[in-house]
């Protein structure tokens, strides 16, 4: 019973649920769930609380938590974006880079996972990236405009270019019968 140890006061780190340590319930809940957004994210910030890598009650380091997640779910974007700000944080920018590019791979047509993938590379101030995946998120259908706002505040924002149509788009209008009367 998850909701047992991961409980609101876990989550802001304010106090554990079955012992005084937080860290405890959120290595019992990473256990059970590894790829538990939400409990990565506190055992990250727990770890940047207590200034160490494995925080208090933990059984492994806040890094080898994301290798588990990851081993479980090799497909999760939203773990590795949040594997990518936590390496950012630690001043491994190549290796934060090198989990965005993965979770682009993963996120497929999802407009939501592009854009804020988007968000993340604007933070680690790679804006031509954050480009790319906002110009992805919108072709996908993705509204929202914080990161498109963001961008041109920047001076970083070009509109899309307009894709040509595909060859078989083309072909098919070619096809499709005219308006002109037949010279029979």
């Amino acid at each position: 019973m998850l909701g047992a140890h991961f409980t609101p006061e876990v989550e802001a780190l304010i106090r554990g649920k079955t012992s005084a340590r937080p860290g405890t319930d959120i290595d019992y809940t990473l256990r059970a769930i590894p790829n538990n957004h939400r409990a990565l994210m506190a055992m990250m910030r727990l770890g940047e609380k207590e200034k160490t890598p494995q925080p208090s009650g933990s059984r492994y380091s806040v890094q080898c938590w994301f290798e588990r997640a990851l081993t479980f779910r090799p497909d999760d974007a939203v773990v590795r974006m949040i594997y990518s700000t936590y390496l950012n944080k630690q001043g491994r920018a190549p290796e934060a880079n090198a989990q965005l590019e993965q979770a682009t791979v993963h996120a497929k047509d999802n407009a939501f996972t592009h854009y804020n993938i988007g968000l993340h590379y604007f933070d680690m101030k790679s804006y031509d990236k954050a480009l790319l995946q906002a110009h992805k998120a919108i072709a996908l259908g993705f509204t929202q405009t914080a990161l498109r706002d963001q961008l041109q505040q920047l001076g970083k924002w070009s509109e899309p270019a307009e894709l040509p149509p595909t060859p078989v788009a083309a072909s098919s209008r070619r096809q499709q019968p005219s308006n002109q009367p037949s010279s029979l």
